[in-house]
């Protein structure tokens, strides 16, 4: 794997171990890497983070509608805030993460936010990464709930 922004890349080995080229990059197993990323995430403050768009992306919009269909309802421009996530394009919204009950990541790409009684999908590309916005909603309500070093983030 290789990071876009900063060129750092690493390999996941036969023998279950990460390697990289850079010293910059100091994790040996997965386990490492997922408890420096949870670590990460635990220490944010989200309420410092609802100005501007902590990352921004571009998925499609479904309406899920459990055991029958996908309602598409287009092309959207994500944002990721420390309150909610925006979806802006032809059929805008916006998930107040005081009104989403869960948010769940499907297999590689796709995101499910439970808001009141409805379901809504993004899935977009297969380099999207949903597990940051499922750690930041998790993160909101662990602050939200009083749980300030809570370390849940949804997985």
């Amino acid at each position: 794997m290789t990071c876009k922004k900063c060129g750092i890349s690493a390999k996941y080995g036969s023998d279950l171990r990460l390697t990289s080229n850079s010293t910059e990059f100091t994790y040996s197993t997965v386990k490492e890497w997922y408890k420096a990323q949870t670590e990460y995430v635990n220490s944010l403050d989200p309420y410092a983070l609802t100005e501007h768009p902590v990352c921004t992306d571009k998925a499609m919009l479904f309406e899920v509608i459990p055991y029958k269909r996908k309602i598409p309802m287009g092309e959207v421009s994500l944002a990721l805030y420390g309150d909610k996530i925006t979806a802006t394009g032809n059929n805008g919204l916006t998930f107040s993460f005081n009104d989403v009950s869960a948010i769940a990541v499907l297999g590689r790409n796709k995101l499910n936010i439970y808001v009141y009684d409805k379901i809504f999908q993004l899935k977009s590309h297969k380099r999207f990464n949903a597990v940051k916005y499922m750690n930041l909603y998790y993160r909101y309500s662990n602050v939200k709930n009083g749980e300030r070093d809570g370390s849940y983030l949804g997985i």
